[in-house]
C-alpha cells in the first residue's frame, strides 16, 4: 500500500512538472506578443495561473502525509495557492472568450466588481487554517476537501460552461472558416478540464486537472499559432489580412446594434528618404519603432491596430468617444517628439494623420471609412509639402 502511494505520489509530482514546463515554453513563445495584443495578454495570464497553479499543487503532493510542523504550513500553502491560482485562472481564460467574441473589454464597474470578488476569495482561502473552509489537514498532514471545495468546482463548471455555450453560439453567426474554427477551439476547451476533474472527483489521489488543463491550453496555442499568419512579421502589428477580417466582424455586429466608430491612418513622413539616406535596415528599424510609439501612444485603449501597408498604419476603434480618439493623435505627436530627442538614429520620425468619427455607424461601410481618413491624411502630406517651413 505504501509502495502503491509513493508511486502515485511520483506520478503526480511528475505531471505537474511536465504540465509546467510546457506551459512555461509556450509562455516563452508569447513573451514578445503580450505588449502588442490585448487578447495575447489574457492568455498569456491563463498560463501564468495555471503555471502557479502546476507548481502549487508539485508540493502539495510532495509534503501531503508528510509530518512535521513546515510540512503542515507547506500543504496549507501550497493548497491555498492552488485554488486561488486555479479560479483567478479559469477567470482570466472566461475573459480572454469574452474578449475574442465580442471584441469588448471589462468596464470600470466590471474590473472592480472583479477584483473585489478575488479579494474576498483570497481572505477567505488564506484563512484556511483557521476556517477550515475550502480544505483540512488532518493530524498527520493529509489532506481533505470539503464541500465548500465541491461548490467551488461547481461555480468553475458553470462558468466555463456558460464561455462554451456562448462560443458555438458565436459560430453559428460567423462567416469565415479561420473564425468558426477558433470558436469550436474555443469551445471544447472545458473539455479536457471537464473530464480530468470528474476522473479526479471520483478517484482522488489521481492529478488530472493541471495535465488536461494543459492539454486544453496547447490546443488554443495551436490555434493562435494557425493566426500568426495575420500578423505583419516586421513590427508584430495585425496585417492586412487581419483588418480584412476584423472588418467582416464589425460588419456583421452593426446589424445587430448600432455603435460609434473611429478610424485613423497614419504614414511616416518623407519614409522614402529615410531608405535612401540612411539605408533599408534603417527603414526596418524606422517601422518597428514608429509601430512601438503607435501602440503606447494607444495607452492600453481597445482599438485594432494594423500596419497597412509599406509605411502606412490604421487604427480602427468601436464604441470610442471622439475625444479619445483625438487623444490617441496628440499621443502620437507627442511620443514622436519624444523619441525624436535621441538624435544618434540619422533619422527623425514624423507622421500625417487621417481620422474619421462616427457618432452612429449604422450600416457604414468600414474601408468606405478607411478610404476617407486616408484622404486626409494625404491632404495633410500636401499641405506639409507646399509649407513654406517645408520649402525652405
Amino acid at each position: 500500500m505504501i509502495d502503491l502511494l509513493m508511486q502515485t505520489r511520483l506520478l503526480n509530482i511528475g505531471l505537474d512538472i511536465f504540465s509546467f514546463l510546457c506551459i512555461f515554453i509556450m509562455f516563452l513563445g508569447s513573451i514578445r506578443n503580450m505588449s502588442q495584443t490585448y487578447d495575447m495578454v489574457l492568455f498569456a495570464r491563463v498560463k501564468i495561473c495555471f503555471m502557479v497553479a502546476a507548481m502549487a499543487d508539485m508540493f502539495s503532493w510532495i509534503f501531503n502525509a508528510e509530518l512535521g510542523n513546515m510540512a503542515r504550513t507547506a500543504l496549507y500553502l501550497s493548497n491555498m495557492v492552488f485554488l486561488f491560482a486555479e479560479c483567478l485562472g479559469l477567470a482570466m481564460w472566461f475573459m480572454y472568450v469574452r474578449y475574442r467574441l465580442t471584441g469588448n473589454t471589462s468596464s470600470r464597474k466590471q474590473y472592480l466588481s472583479f477584483c473585489a470578488f478575488f479579494i474576498v476569495l483570497a481572505a477567505v482561502l488564506f484563512s484556511t487554517p483557521i476556517n477550515g473552509i475550502f480544505f483540512t489537514l488532518s493530524e498527520t498532514n493529509v489532506y481533505s476537501r470539503t464541500a465548500w471545495t465541491d461548490v467551488m468546482s461547481i461555480f468553475q463548471i458553470m462558468l466555463m460552461l456558460y464561455a462554451s455555450f456562448s462560443c458555438l453560439r458565436q459560430k453559428s453567426k460567423e462567416q469565415l472558416p479561420e473564425r468558426r474554427k477558433e470558436c469550436d477551439t474555443l469551445a471544447f476547451f472545458i473539455f479536457p478540464l471537464l473530464i480530468g476533474g470528474l476522473i479526479q472527483f471520483f478517484e482522488f489521489g489521481l492529478n488530472l486537472i493541471i495535465p488536461c488543463g494543459t492539454m486544453a491550453i496547447i490546443s488554443v496555442d495551436i490555434t493562435l499559432m494557425g493566426q500568426k499568419i495575420l500578423q505583419d512579421p516586421l513590427t508584430g502589428l495585425n496585417n492586412r489580412g487581419a483588418l480584412d477580417r476584423y472588418i467582416l466582424t464589425v460588419e456583421q455586429d452593426t446589424r445587430r446594434f448600432s455603435e460609434s466608430i473611429g478610424v485613423m491612418m497614419m504614414d511616416i513622413d518623407d519614409f522614402k528618404g529615410i531608405n535612401d539616406t540612411c539605408g533599408h535596415a534603417a527603414g526596418d528599424k524606422a517601422l518597428v519603432l514608429f509601430a512601438d510609439t503607435l501602440r503606447r501612444s494607444c495607452n492600453n485603449t481597445d482599438v485594432f491596430i494594423c500596419r497597412y501597408g509599406g509605411d502606412e498604419f490604421a487604427i480602427v476603434a468601436r464604441n470610442i468617444e471622439e475625444p479619445k480618439l483625438n487623444a490617441i493623435k496628440k499621443n502620437l505627436i507627442k511620443n514622436l517628439e519624444e523619441v525624436n530627442q535621441i538624435k544618434d538614429r540619422g533619422f527623425e520620425l514624423h507622421s500625417s494623420v487621417g481620422s474619421v468619427y462616427l457618432e452612429k455607424m449604422h450600416a457604414a461601410k468600414v474601408m468606405e471609412l478607411i478610404k476617407k481618413a486616408d484622404l486626409q491624411l494625404y491632404e495633410q502630406k500636401k499641405a506639409k509639402n507646399e509649407s513654406p517651413a517645408h520649402n525652405g
